[in-house]
């Protein structure tokens, strides 16, 4: 009976361990996509591994399997590219204001804020279409990446579901699959 009990508790999980593993694997994916972004890419197998992570993360903290962890995984693998996407544009950005202070002076730099605010406002309108196309672009990279890994969990479910081992009192074999050791077993 403690047994049971155990194995039931086992396969309930923790639903908030679940989301803290999620989370972490995700903050490991986010660092991931700045990274690679700040490069000058957006790469599918990134977005594949947020998911991958945020997956793992979740399993090691024991999270509630099921419907929980296929909402865990993708609602982390969002943020997670929400985050790095922006993430990206501000390292992106602070460094090309470095770079630009660094050719001008201050006085040429107030001068040309001056005369031109325009300008100003156009690079930020650039700056939103692109973030909002690399965020598009993400974000399909994401669900490419994470519906293998939340079918494959769903897959697993459903055939641990459909095949269900018994306990036979006279020791005869444990599940269905196993039936032609009947005879042998009846033999003996």
């Amino acid at each position: 009976m403690e047994n049971q009990e155990s194995i039931y508790e086992e396969k309930q999980g923790n639903l908030l361990t679940g989301i803290l593993g999620a989370l972490l694997g995700a903050l490991i994916g986010t660092a991931l996509w700045v990274l690679v972004g700040v490069w000058g890419y957006i790469a599918g197998i990134v977005a594949w591994l947020t998911a991958f992570l945020a997956g793992k993360g979740y399993d090691q903290l024991h999270g509630r399997p099921g419907k929980a962890k296929a909402i865990t995984i993708i609602v982390m693998l969002i943020l997670s590219i929400c985050v790095g996407t922006v993430g990206t544009v501000a390292v992106v950005g602070v460094q090309s204001i470095k770079e630009a202070e660094e050719e001008m002076n201050s006085f040429k730099l107030a001068h040309f804020k001056k005369l031109y605010p325009n300008e100003l406002m156009q690079t930020s309108d650039e700056i939103h279409t692109e973030m909002t196309k690399n965020l598009a672009v993400g974000l399909l990279f994401g669900a490419l990446g994470a519906y293998p890994i939340v079918l494959g969990d769903r897959r697993k479910k459903q055939k641990q579901d459909t095949v269900q081992p018994y306990e036979a009192a006279d020791g005869a074999p444990k599940s269905t699959e196993n039936a032609d050791d009947t005879d042998k077993h009846l033999d003996a």
